[in-house]
């Protein structure tokens, strides 16, 4: 029993199962990035196109900066899908894998993005120089205006602005209408001026967009993975099982319904997720993070708690077969298969009946304590030798002696001069739909005042 309890109730074997349930949805989840690839270059080949249509010094410019961003998102895009198959480390605490799975990203976003931000400002030098040249200003500011109203249209059409960039595009807007006002006015070098901060914070406004876009989607797989691999090891925990050929055992009985309270909450979480992906901020998701983290705690303690009930009550079967082996040296068989659980239900006492020839009955019963899984037994004595003190006394410390030998350790023996008469009808009692306990005489029997004689109760583990 031991064994089974340090093998079973193991902090860190849950752990290792969770880091495998982790790794697999890693591996499913890979698939989505795959798909976030996909829709991303659409977007890029429908930018590309509409660069392709202008016609002034803009579109080398904007290709330029079109291909920068590119390499950039296909580098991020490379470090989701490469994150999903690392698994290196173990875990201990699945709000701090989370975090520093986020932290990992993050560098590496921040060193892809340091050296695309170097080429984007040697553009930018680029188009000021360009736009310095006196030659043809009239007609490279009517072109440059032209093509500017491409790409902002582009931008508003393919671009998700309203969402990661709120406002930005109407700023650029209204530059737009300064520059067309600008040209009518016959002033073509204020509107290559206005036209090009225009077109800088437009490019400013796309790497704004890319940035948090990024941040967004690095933290929803990061919790995506962690809550998909939290659900999962949940219902993967769900059945226990204590030796290889013994019967399964559910966490969610054990636990009178936890269990399954906390794997709805957690469905729940992956149900939202997954249903608002595109509604949620980066500060929406990280507030999972923290119950993330609660859950699991919860789902260790459960599955420790199921364990020790589990053990709990077959200690209890245990205890009442040494009673019935001790007993039936002194004469006692068992009346009538009067044995087994209350009410049929292993969570509950364990009762045992017997009797000898002169007709002295004896009940045992086996009760979990709630709060600390030890059992009681209160050991109740039916019949004409109820006051032979010495006959208690032997039978009493035979059973004591048994189960010390089983290794269990013992608290004090307290004795009552009655028996409790709720405990004697255990054919009734021992059915499904029988008579029930009531719940006062089991705490009694628990905390039975120093007597002579008469009842029995033994605190064990």
């Amino acid at each position: 029993m031991q064994e089974n309890r340090r093998q079973l109730h193991s902090i860190q074997k849950q752990r290792e199962q969770l880091q495998q349930d982790l790794k697999k949805v890693q591996r499913e989840n890979k698939t989505q990035v795959t798909v976030l690839k996909t829709q991303l270059d659409e977007r890029t080949r429908k930018q590309e196109a509409a660069i392709g249509s202008l016609k002034s010094d803009m579109r080398d410019m904007a290709t330029q900066h079109s291909r920068q961003m590119t390499e950039q998102r296909n580098a991020v895009m490379q470090e989701l899908a490469d994150l999903e198959t690392r698994t290196d480390g173990k875990l201990e605490n699945l709000r701090d894998w989370a975090q520093e799975r986020l932290q990992e990203q993050r560098s590496e976003y921040r060193r892809i993005s340091q050296e695309q931000q170097q080429q984007i400002n040697i553009l930018k030098r680029d188009i000021e120089q360009i736009n310095r040249r006196e030659d043809n200003r009239e007609q490279r500011a009517r072109d440059y205006l032209a093509d500017l109203e491409i790409l902002i249209k582009s931008a508003e059409d393919n671009l998700p602005h309203e969402r990661y960039a709120p406002g930005r595009l109407d700023k650029i807007k209204r530059q737009l209408v300064a520059a067309r006002n600008q040209l009518n006015e016959d002033v073509p070098s204020a509107t290559i001026a206005t036209v090009q901060n225009a077109h800088f914070d437009l490019m400013d406004m796309e790497e704004e967009i890319l940035r948090r876009e990024t941040e967004y989607e690095m933290t929803y797989r990061t919790v995506a993975d962690a809550v998909g691999g939290l659900l999962s090891s949940v219902r993967q925990n769900r059945n226990i099982q204590l030796e290889e050929d013994a019967s399964v055992q559910e966490a969610d009985h054990w636990t009178e319904g936890r269990y399954r309270q906390l794997e709805d909450r957690t469905s729940e979480i992956h149900r939202h997720i997954e249903q608002n992906r595109h509604l949620m901020t980066v500060e929406d998701l990280n507030k999972y993070l923290d119950d993330l983290q609660d859950l699991n705690q919860e789902q260790e303690k459960l599955i420790g708690e199921a364990v020790e009930r589990i053990i709990s009550s077959q200690l209890r079967a245990e205890m009442g077969d040494v009673v019935v082996d001790t007993l039936g040296r002194q004469g006692y068989r068992i009346k009538n298969d009067e044995c087994g659980y209350a009410e049929g239900d292993q969570r509950g006492s364990y009762m045992v009946k017997l009797r000898n020839i002169a007709g002295t009955e004896i009940v045992t019963v086996i009760s979990p304590d709630d709060k600390t899984y030890q059992n009681v037994i209160s050991i109740n004595t039916y019949g004409d030798e109820v006051n032979d003190e010495a006959a208690t006394l032997r039978r009493n410390t035979d059973i004591r002696n048994a189960l010390r030998q089983g290794g269990l350790q013992l608290g004090e023996t307290q004795c009552n001069e009655q028996s409790i008469a709720e405990f004697y009808d255990v054919e009734n009692i021992i059915k499904k739909g029988g008579k029930k306990l009531p719940k006062q005489v089991l705490k009694a029997a628990a905390s039975i005042s120093a007597s002579p004689s008469g009842s029995t109760s033994v605190t064990g583990i």
